[in-house]
């Protein structure tokens, strides 16, 4: 039985050139975009279906793809978008033609156009590079007054109950599957093999916060019937960076996109 490591890199592209130039208005901040339509391979895609998003926050363009991207970003005038440094996870993902759309258009991007109901990122042509609907604002859910969630977190035994998949959600209720904290570490099940090691977690709400994985050290023991879901929720653990609770369940998130709910024991 042997032990496998599993890691994120890191990607930094390089910083535009014409940054130093001041905007003249800000960024379309405190609103959600799903990307629906990419260009590649010489024609605008539809990528709806994949669940891909986009934000806007201080000066700073946040999407979900595969990988998760922060890149500097500057309005300037008559429209005119001037993107720089990007830093990026570098997992291996496998619609990679995609985030390789997502990646040129902001390279080739020189406007940006937003309405109530559109954003387009276009060339200097017009030719449109990215295109994404709004999303609904979150509402926050009301949570039950009386629970400790700090205690819930670390002394709960949490079972996979509904994995988000670009391509299908799935359910490995009965797969046992399932994680656990405790200080600083972080073990558990995603099937058959065991994983272990490092957490990070810190609440910046009274029932949510900040949390990631990593390093995980898994067995590899096969597992013909739950190879897939172990995979999956490895990955999962990969890219999660914060949690929320749900009333008693717990939610893994990447960004603003959710990865994962867990019930507890």
């Amino acid at each position: 039985m042997k032990n496998h490591l599993l890691s994120v890199s890191i990607l930094i592209l390089p910083l535009h050139p014409l940054l130093a130039q001041k905007s003249d208005r800000g960024l379309p901040a405190n609103t959600r975009w799903q990307i629906s339509h990419l260009w590649m391979d010489g024609k605008l895609r539809e990528v709806k279906e994949r669940n891909y998003t986009l934000s806007f926050s201080d000066s700073t363009l946040n999407a979900q793809v595969c990988n998760s991207f922060n890149t500097a970003a500057w309005l300037q005038k008559k429209n005119r978008i001037q993107f720089g440094l990007t830093i990026s996870t570098m997992m291996a993902c496998e619609h990679h033609e995609e985030e390789t759309g997502y990646t040129q258009a902001l390279d080739q991007a020189k406007y940006l156009k937003t309405s109530s109901s559109l954003l387009q990122l276009t060339d200097a042509k017009g030719r449109v590079l990215l295109q994404a609907i709004p999303l609904p604002n979150k509402q926050p859910e009301m949570q039950p007054a009386n629970l400790d969630y700090k205690a819930l977190l670390t002394s709960t035994k949490w079972f996979f109950k509904t994995l988000f998949l670009s391509e299908k959600n799935e359910t490995p209720d009965g797969s046992g599957a399932y994680l656990q904290l405790e200080g600083a570490s972080a073990f558990g099940k995603s099937g058959c093999n065991s994983f272990k090691g490092n957490a990070e977690w810190m609440f910046s709400t009274d029932h949510a916060g900040r949390l990631t994985f990593g390093p995980l050290m898994s067995t590899r023991m096969s597992c013909p019937n739950h190879m897939e879901t172990e995979m999956n929720i490895l990955r999962i653990l990969e890219k999660t960076d914060s949690f929320l609770f749900e009333k008693n369940m717990l939610v893994l998130l990447s960004g603003e996109k959710r990865l994962a709910i867990l019930r507890p024991q």
